[in-house]
């Protein structure tokens, strides 16, 4: 009896005189917190781009036409070198495709090969031809991506015959009169979309190899 009024005496009072761990390390995990949150944010500023197609057959990001990339420590003129260097290995034709306002300003005049193709014709498709345009601009520490600006009309070739078809034509058959996506279309807006997106993102150096087959651009 003795011994279990002891050991429930004992018991109790550890509970009572429990020690209260300090007020630093409770402080820790809050700063460890805000490491974290840091980092998120770092890692977020070289987050893929995306751009999204528009019914009018505007490209948009977040509701903007443009979008700032932020490279902490980089010049203007180092990021201007990167982006130079990745237009080299992107195109085959890089000295046709580049116009250079170093280290202020570059811009990209190319041809997507086969920005969409479709089966209309008896054993054969008719592939869309277009040209476009990219503009990167450079500051200390950052590059502004303007939005792709695509030609208002396309080169279409089908079975030999060279024929043109507006872009935002056929953009707006894609999307439903509230500027939804329409459920058989969504493909299309997606691979318009990866084409423009995957390449800024190369030129970018966020991706690292390119995700755009390279017989497209020229």
């Amino acid at each position: 009896m003795l011994v279990s009024v002891m050991v429930t005496w004992r018991y109790q009072n550890a509970n009572k005189y429990r020690m209260v761990p300090p007020l630093f390390f409770y402080m820790k995990k809050i700063l460890f917190f805000f490491l974290l949150l840091l980092i998120s944010i770092v890692v977020n500023a070289q987050s893929a781009v995306k751009f999204s197609l528009r019914p009018d057959g505007t490209f948009l990001s977040e509701n903007s036409s443009s979008i700032i990339i932020e490279f902490e420590g980089k010049t203007a003129q180092e990021l201007y070198s990167m982006v130079k260097s990745n237009v080299i290995t992107l195109y085959k034709s890089p000295k046709t495709v580049l116009s250079e306002n170093e280290p202020i300003n570059l811009s990209i005049r190319a041809i997507s090969e086969s920005l969409y193709n479709t089966y209309k014709l008896p054993g054969g498709f008719v592939s869309y031809k277009a040209h476009y345009n990219l503009v990167f601009h450079f500051k200390d520490g950052r590059i502004k991506v303007d939005a792709p600006v695509i030609d208002k009309f396309l080169d279409i070739e089908a079975t030999g015959v060279a024929l043109s078809k507006s872009f935002v034509s056929l953009v707006d058959d894609w999307f439903d009169k509230k500027g939804i996506a329409k459920s058989k279309n969504k493909k299309d807006i997606e691979k318009v979309e990866s084409i423009f997106n995957n390449s800024i993102n190369y030129l970018l150096g966020i991706y690292k190899e390119s995700q755009t087959a390279s017989e497209e651009d020229w």
